[in-house]
């Protein structure tokens, strides 16, 4: 129920001035819908991101480790 009556609450006037507990409740859903879009994008990437550390991971092994300019001559 809160959801609807913060719904019918975001359809009112925009030039109104808001009182400072309109201000929180604003806030509040703010950090609610970012943190809720944060999760979702973080748990679809984390699938991905796995499995390109193991290409780089197994790039690695095969090709030969390159000498750093900075490295001494062996």
């Amino acid at each position: 129920m809160a959801l609807l009556d913060f719904l019918n609450r975001r359809n009112r006037d925009t030039t109104a001035e808001m009182s400072f507990i309109d201000h929180l409740e604003e806030l509040r859903w703010h950090i609610i819908r970012d943190s809720l879009q944060l999760m979702i994008i973080l748990s679809l990437t984390n699938g991905f991101a796995m499995r390109v550390i193991f290409f780089v991971w197994e790039i690695r092994s095969v090709w030969p480790a390159r000498r750093s300019a900075l490295s001494a001559p062996q």
